[in-house]
């Protein structure tokens, strides 16, 4: 089931920042807290760089939704590692898609 917005965005407009979701599977983090502490985490990343960094937020704005999944413990990774990642990730995607 798609959101709802308040002034009624039709499917072929994008909102101005994409719906961002986060999948950790149990195989890569065990414990639920953990792997809420990732997505938290993640998410901050992902809050800071709109903020900051009007390229990204600006490829951001290409699509409707993402969902990035995580495939490796985040734990070890620092922020500042995991915001280039994110970077990384989304300048990717912009020139594959």
């Amino acid at each position: 089931m798609l959101p709802r917005f308040k002034d009624k965005l039709s499917l072929s407009q994008n909102p101005p920042n994409p719906l961002i979701g986060f999948v950790i599977s149990k195989k890569i983090v065990k414990k639920a807290c953990l792997r809420n502490k990732s997505k938290r985490k993640i998410r901050e990343a992902v809050r800071v760089l709109i903020q900051e960094n009007v390229e990204f937020s600006q490829s951001l704005s290409k699509w409707y939704a993402m969902v990035f999944i995580i495939i490796k413990d985040l734990k070890d990774i620092s922020f500042t590692e995991l915001k280039q990642a994110l970077i990384n990730t989304v300048k990717l995607a912009k020139e594959k898609y």
